[in-house]
Protein backbone atom coordinates (compact mmCIF):
# COMPACT_ATOMS: atom_id res chain seq x y z
CA UNK A 1 0.00 0.00 0.00
CA UNK A 2 2.83 2.45 0.81
CA UNK A 3 4.31 2.15 -2.68
CA UNK A 4 0.96 2.71 -4.39
CA UNK A 5 0.27 5.69 -2.12
CA UNK A 6 3.58 7.34 -3.07
CA UNK A 7 3.02 6.45 -6.75
CA UNK A 8 -0.42 8.09 -6.58
CA UNK A 9 1.01 11.26 -5.05
CA UNK A 10 3.67 11.45 -7.74
CA UNK A 11 1.07 10.85 -10.48
CA UNK A 12 -1.03 13.64 -8.95
CA UNK A 13 1.97 16.01 -9.12
CA UNK A 14 2.70 14.96 -12.73
CA UNK A 15 -0.93 15.63 -13.66
CA UNK A 16 -0.62 19.15 -12.22
CA UNK A 17 2.43 19.78 -14.43
CA UNK A 18 0.83 18.27 -17.55
CA UNK A 19 -2.85 19.24 -17.21
CA UNK A 20 -2.78 22.23 -14.90
CA UNK A 21 -3.22 22.56 -11.17
CA UNK A 22 -7.01 22.84 -11.02
CA UNK A 23 -7.60 19.96 -13.41
CA UNK A 24 -5.26 17.73 -11.39
CA UNK A 25 -6.92 18.64 -8.09
CA UNK A 26 -10.41 18.14 -9.56
CA UNK A 27 -9.33 14.74 -10.89
CA UNK A 28 -7.48 13.41 -7.86
CA UNK A 29 -9.45 14.72 -4.88
CA UNK A 30 -12.36 12.60 -3.68
CA UNK A 31 -15.88 14.06 -3.84
CA UNK A 32 -15.87 14.51 -0.06
CA UNK A 33 -12.27 15.76 0.16
CA UNK A 34 -11.46 18.74 2.36
CA UNK A 35 -9.12 21.62 1.54
CA UNK A 36 -7.92 24.13 4.07
CA UNK A 37 -8.09 27.67 2.57
CA UNK A 38 -7.26 28.46 5.44
CA UNK A 39 -10.36 26.88 7.02
CA UNK A 40 -11.78 23.48 6.14
CA UNK A 41 -14.13 23.44 3.15
CA UNK A 42 -15.42 21.01 0.54
CA UNK A 43 -12.60 20.72 -1.98
CA UNK A 44 -14.66 19.93 -5.06
CA UNK A 45 -17.04 22.82 -4.44
CA UNK A 46 -14.15 25.23 -3.96
CA UNK A 47 -12.38 23.91 -7.06
CA UNK A 48 -15.52 24.37 -9.20
CA UNK A 49 -15.61 28.06 -8.25
CA UNK A 50 -11.85 28.74 -8.24
CA UNK A 51 -10.25 30.68 -11.09
CA UNK A 52 -7.66 28.83 -13.12
CA UNK A 53 -4.17 29.20 -11.68
CA UNK A 54 -1.46 30.02 -14.21
CA UNK A 55 2.01 28.68 -13.68
CA UNK A 56 3.35 25.51 -12.16
CA UNK A 57 2.63 24.11 -8.71
CA UNK A 58 5.04 21.24 -8.10
CA UNK A 59 5.55 18.99 -5.11
CA UNK A 60 7.28 15.78 -4.10
CA UNK A 61 6.53 13.41 -1.22
CA UNK A 62 9.47 12.85 1.12
CA UNK A 63 7.66 11.17 4.00
CA UNK A 64 4.71 8.80 3.68
CA UNK A 65 3.05 6.14 5.78
CA UNK A 66 -0.09 4.02 5.88
CA UNK A 67 -2.21 2.67 8.70
CA UNK A 68 -1.88 -0.95 9.80
CA UNK A 69 -5.30 -1.61 8.23
CA UNK A 70 -4.10 -0.10 4.95
CA UNK A 71 -7.16 2.14 4.62
CA UNK A 72 -5.56 5.51 5.49
CA UNK A 73 -2.23 7.05 4.64
CA UNK A 74 -0.48 10.37 4.40
CA UNK A 75 2.18 12.07 2.34
CA UNK A 76 4.13 15.20 3.11
CA UNK A 77 6.94 17.12 1.53
CA UNK A 78 7.96 20.40 -0.11
CA UNK A 79 6.03 22.32 -2.77
CA UNK A 80 7.01 25.21 -5.03
CA UNK A 81 5.03 27.61 -7.19
CA UNK A 82 6.45 29.24 -10.31
CA UNK A 83 4.40 31.65 -12.40
CA UNK A 84 6.61 30.72 -15.36
CA UNK A 85 7.35 26.96 -15.24
CA UNK A 86 10.98 27.68 -16.16
CA UNK A 87 11.22 30.80 -14.00
CA UNK A 88 12.12 31.59 -10.43
CA UNK A 89 10.22 30.21 -7.43
CA UNK A 90 7.57 32.73 -6.29
CA UNK A 91 6.54 30.83 -3.16
CA UNK A 92 7.27 27.55 -1.45
CA UNK A 93 6.34 25.56 1.60
CA UNK A 94 5.34 22.12 2.78
CA UNK A 95 2.18 20.12 2.20
CA UNK A 96 0.40 17.40 4.12
CA UNK A 97 -2.17 15.17 2.42
CA UNK A 98 -4.32 12.45 4.00
CA UNK A 99 -5.30 9.65 1.64
CA UNK A 100 -8.21 7.22 2.11
CA UNK A 101 -8.84 3.90 0.39
CA UNK A 102 -12.06 4.13 -1.63
CA UNK A 103 -14.75 1.45 -1.93
CA UNK A 104 -13.42 0.49 -5.39
CA UNK A 105 -9.97 -0.16 -3.88
CA UNK A 106 -8.32 2.98 -5.26
CA UNK A 107 -6.77 5.55 -2.99
CA UNK A 108 -7.74 9.19 -3.12
CA UNK A 109 -6.78 12.31 -1.20
CA UNK A 110 -9.26 12.82 1.60
CA UNK A 111 -7.87 16.14 2.74
CA UNK A 112 -5.02 18.35 1.71
CA UNK A 113 -3.23 20.98 3.71
CA UNK A 114 -0.75 23.12 1.89
CA UNK A 115 1.27 24.94 4.51
CA UNK A 116 2.44 28.19 3.01
CA UNK A 117 5.79 29.48 4.12
CA UNK A 118 6.36 32.97 2.85
CA UNK A 119 10.12 32.72 2.75
CA UNK A 120 12.79 33.40 0.20
CA UNK A 121 12.78 30.87 -2.63
CA UNK A 122 14.69 27.73 -1.84
CA UNK A 123 18.23 27.78 -3.22
CA UNK A 124 18.06 24.18 -4.42
CA UNK A 125 15.51 23.22 -7.10
CA UNK A 126 12.75 20.79 -6.17
CA UNK A 127 13.69 18.58 -9.11
CA UNK A 128 15.73 16.13 -7.11
CA UNK A 129 15.22 12.49 -6.27
CA UNK A 130 13.21 12.12 -3.08
CA UNK A 131 13.13 9.13 -0.80
CA UNK A 132 9.95 8.07 0.97
CA UNK A 133 9.98 6.02 4.12
CA UNK A 134 7.75 4.92 6.94
CA UNK A 135 7.75 7.18 9.97
CA UNK A 136 9.25 6.37 12.32
CA UNK A 137 11.72 4.46 10.22
CA UNK A 138 11.90 0.82 11.26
Amino acid sequence: MLGSLVDSERAFARAAAELGTLTAFRTYLADDAVLFRPRALNAQQWLREAPDIPGLLSWEPVVADVSAAGDLGYTTGPWEYRQDPDGAVQSNGNYFTVWKKQTDGSISPRSAKRCYEWTAPSPAPLRRKAHCWRWPAT
